[in-house]
């Protein structure tokens, strides 16, 4: 991948059902922006899950599932525009160190894990 990530200028998810794709991720460390569908935790890993992460910008464009004229227009607006994509890419790069160091994530499922463990009955799951 090493070799391939840097001939990237975009990286792009038309998907109708996600998670939390590591491939994102590695495509943010790597400096490539996204433009993906609203689904699953693809808004926020593009505009941030809380204000501080919203505040390093998007990282991409997000657009409704199944709307391919809305994708293609997001495709081309991004890369046609380069100081668009520049910013895409700093805000990329930015977000992926800042809050998905794997240290973090640890820390953060552990104390998700000890809240459960104790019965913590504010933490809850949402769907799609």
């Amino acid at each position: 991948m090493d070799a391939l990530y840097p001939q990237i200028g975009l990286i792009v998810f038309s998907s109708i059902s996600e998670g939390q794709p590591l491939v994102l991720l590695e495509a943010y460390a790597a400096g490539i922006p996204a433009v993906v569908t609203d689904v699953g935790a693809l808004r926020e890993m593009v505009q941030g899950a809380n204000p501080e992460d919203r505040a390093l910008g998007p990282a991409g464009r997000v657009v409704p599932m199944a709307q391919a004229q809305t994708m293609a227009e997001a495709i081309l607006a991004l890369m046609r525009n380069p100081a668009s994509w520049l910013a895409a890419q700093a805000s990329a790069m930015a977000r992926v160190e800042r809050f998905y160091d794997a240290r973090l994530m640890d820390d953060q499922y552990r104390a998700l894990y000890q809240r459960l463990i104790h019965g913590d009955s504010s933490v809850h799951c949402q769907g799609n």
